[in-house]
């Protein structure tokens, strides 16, 4: 018989947990299945996922030091609701990631259905210490193709086995371990320094400091066409850059035209912050479907001119993303120094907060999965993400994108209390026009 045991909680994941005593940090999968999705196979389909993933059979002790303590019999809540409509999902989604995890009590993990005549559509939220986008869109493909095969009468095989593995730093490249990662860290810490002085002083309103509890997060939805999506992947593949470079292109040219509108900047500097999967740089094999924050990001700022040309910033930000990757930039062990330097959950927390204009673009990139399973069909699958512990300025565009059955899907995240819904839909829709038009 395969169990887990209880564990203290490493650096890494402490850290994360003073981010989620104060803020919301979750994001959530959204699928949407054609065909009779049965509620008691897909409670027999998330329990059998489950039991393969150690952060989906535990809760947090959240004593000094902080341990997971395994609950294997816990199951993954399940709300239901019937006679939907094909929008509901959106507000659904915006619920599920304003509400925060009860992590004594688990699973770090709980699940919506929103069904109607022959379609569903099915949201399960992870809190992020137990999974990242690429993981969690594993584990809704996994349940619906158990799902399929339990619609067709087949038995699921028995467990055999368990993920085990979690992110940390002892999987991490060998060049930020030790001395040579306090290096890395000058080097970053320098870096910043340098680009401050190199693009000077911009002045940007003052924003008014978003109390946490009033962070809440809405959501607008875009999915591209067949035809559209493989242009863009084509005029990418021409222009020598990727997908990435081209939706933070966006993000960066769409929200300058905002700063020089609206706050008068001609020429402003806009962080890019873009989510990199971590799996292929570890020293460790760490499948895409191994549950875990495998994730990091790489920030670099960028001045934006009126006459800065969409492919030219692409390729900036694809070379200069590659180039922190093949320095292992991604892995600069700054959680260690915070660590040992903050105890204070909201001080800590606010160290992560972007006041300058910035944007972030999460692609997780082509999910490579069938689109059959038995008598159900997937027919979308893309995800949202939390800001509660990121976005203290207005002045700040996030998406979340994916690439499934040939459709790239974006989901734009905002804070209510930074955008109301009509200007976040212009914007959204300003994003979307300036790729169309690439």
């Amino acid at each position: 018989m395969l169990s887990f045991k209880n564990r203290p909680c490493n650096r890494f994941e402490q850290n994360l947990l003073l981010l989620d005593q104060v803020a919301n940090f979750s994001f959530n999968v959204i699928a949407r299945i054609a065909g009779d999705l049965d509620v008691e196979r897909l409670q027999q389909a998330l329990a059998y996922v489950q039991r393969q993933h150690y952060y989906l059979n535990v809760s947090l002790d959240l004593a000094s030091p902080p341990a997971f303590v395994v609950h294997p019999t816990l199951p993954i809540p399940l709300r239901v609701l019937t006679d939907t409509d094909r929008a509901s999902w959106l507000s659904e989604a915006e619920r599920e990631l304003n509400t925060k995890f009860d992590l004594t009590h688990g699973p770090l993990a709980r699940a919506v259905l929103l069904t109607r005549k022959n379609e569903a559509d099915l949201i399960v939220t992870f809190e992020h210490l137990s999974a990242d986008g690429m993981s969690g869109a594993h584990f809704v493909r996994e349940v619906v193709a158990a799902c399929g095969q339990l619609a067709q009468g087949v038995t699921l095989p028995p467990v055999s086995s368990q993920n085990m593995l979690y992110p940390d730093p002892q999987w991490f490249p060998k060049s930020v371990l030790g001395v040579r990662g306090w290096f890395k860290l000058l080097l970053l810490l320098t870096r910043y320094g340098y680009d401050t002085l190199r693009f000077g002083k911009r002045h940007y309103p003052a924003p008014e400091w978003i109390p946490f509890e009033r962070r809440d997060v809405r959501l607008t939805h875009y999915l591209f066409s067949r035809e559209d999506t493989e242009r863009l992947v084509n005029r990418c593949r021409v222009a020598q850059t990727t997908m990435q470079g081209a939706l933070s292109a966006s993000l960066l040219l769409t929200l300058a035209s905002e700063l020089r509108e609206k706050a008068n900047v001609p020429e402003p500097v806009i962080d890019c912050v873009s989510s990199v999967n971590a799996r292929p740089y570890c020293r460790a094999d760490v499948p895409d479907r191994h549950l875990g924050l495998w994730v990091g990001q790489i920030v670099r700022p960028y001045l934006i001119r009126p006459d800065t040309d969409f492919w030219t910033l692409a390729r900036a930000v694809n070379r200069d993303l590659r180039r922190a990757l093949a320095q292992d930039m991604l892995f600069v062990p700054y959680h260690l120094l915070f660590h040992r330097t903050y105890t204070d959950a909201v001080a800590f927390t606010r160290l992560f907060e972007n006041t300058r204009p910035y944007i972030e673009a999460t692609n997780v990139g082509r999910l490579p999965f069938e689109t059959t399973y038995g008598p159900l069909e997937l027919t979308r699958l893309h995800m949202g993400t939390g800001l509660q512990f990121t976005q203290a300025s207005p002045w700040g565009l996030t998406i979340a994108a994916a690439t499934f059955a040939g459709q790239l899907q974006v989901n734009f995240h905002y804070l209510a209390a930074c955008w109301d819904a009509d200007a976040a839909e212009r914007v959204s829709q300003a994003v979307v026009t300036c790729l169309l038009q690439a």
